[in-house]
């Protein structure tokens, strides 16, 4: 079942791409690693600094200097599986958000000649991928992924596998903060999760250093509470009722839900990161297409 989903998705991502994303998802470094591309004739909004006044002369017209930035980039993400995306038979959706997200972006990177990098993580699980080119080192990302989805209970030694010492077990409650540590800068940092209560310290340091890109998924229902009945919600192992005829109740929920989502992505973009909200209403390939 996987293989089918997964076979359709990189179908349709591929052409998308190639139509789209190709060559046009830049990072807010475009001005540190930058290449010459081509000549364009001078108007008003140009940067005066990029006019050659060399081949303006020969030419006979004002011209100025158009950039490229130079490949290649390092693209990572950071995927928090915590217990609400496989606890609902709600969030099903979430998850395929997700893996139309990793499938956009690693063709993207491929077709650009990009490396990609993955930290996974659970409760009780975590995988990092090694920075490489090419399909093999994404198809292990997305079985990871499939594993934590298929089965929670999945056990990898994460230390013994990447030779971390058992000391450094700390790192296992805050991935930011451990992704942080590992001093990686100017690359294209994918952040995905549905929380909203995140450490901000994290979340800015991954902003200045990166070009963040915060990814928050949710089910429509989340954020709304629309629906015409009453459901149970089976959220952190915990069952809660809603009772979804109190509208005095749903409008509260509604107008506190949305401060938070405004809150968080208004700290992200104060401090150097974009921000998007995905859930299944919504054309991701569009969504995506705006921020790049």
């Amino acid at each position: 079942m996987h293989d089918k989903k997964h076979k359709l998705l990189e179908l349709k991502t591929n052409s998308i791409v190639d139509s789209l994303f190709v060559w046009n998802y830049k990072t807010k470094f475009k001005w540190r690693w930058i290449e010459f591309a081509t000549y364009k004739e001078y108007d008003f909004y140009d940067n005066v600094k990029n006019i050659d006044f060399v081949k303006s002369d020969v030419e006979w017209k004002t011209l100025v200097k158009l950039y490229d930035e130079e490949r290649e980039l390092n693209v990572y993400f950071i995927i928090d599986l915590n217990e609400s995306f496989y606890n609902s038979w709600l969030n099903s959706e979430k998850i395929d958000i997700v893996y139309a997200i990793l499938y956009l972006i690693w063709f993207s990177a491929l077709k650009n000649g990009d490396k990609v990098w993955a930290l996974v993580y659970d409760n009780n699980n975590s995988n990092i991928s090694i920075a490489k080119k090419g399909k093999h080192n994404f198809v292990n990302i997305v079985k990871f992924v499939d594993k934590i989805i298929d089965n929670n209970s999945l056990k990898l030694n994460f230390y013994d596998k990447f030779n971390i010492k058992n000391q450094d077990k700390e790192i296992k409650k805050d991935w930011l903060s451990y992704f942080n540590s590992l001093r990686i800068k100017n690359s294209l940092v994918l952040y995905i999760t549905d929380k909203l209560d995140i450490n901000k310290t994290d979340l800015k340091i991954l902003g200045v250093k990166n070009d963040l890109i915060l990814c928050n998924v949710f089910n429509s229902f989340e954020n709304n509470l629309i629906w015409d009945w009453v459901i149970w919600l089976n959220k952190w192992l915990q069952n809660i009722f809603l009772d979804l005829d109190n509208e005095v109740k749903i409008k509260k929920y509604r107008e506190l839900r949305l401060m938070k989502i405004n809150e968080l992505k208004s700290f992200v973009l104060k401090n150097w990161g974009r921000y998007i909200l995905l859930d299944e209403t919504k054309n991701l390939y569009k969504e995506f297409y705006k921020i790049f």
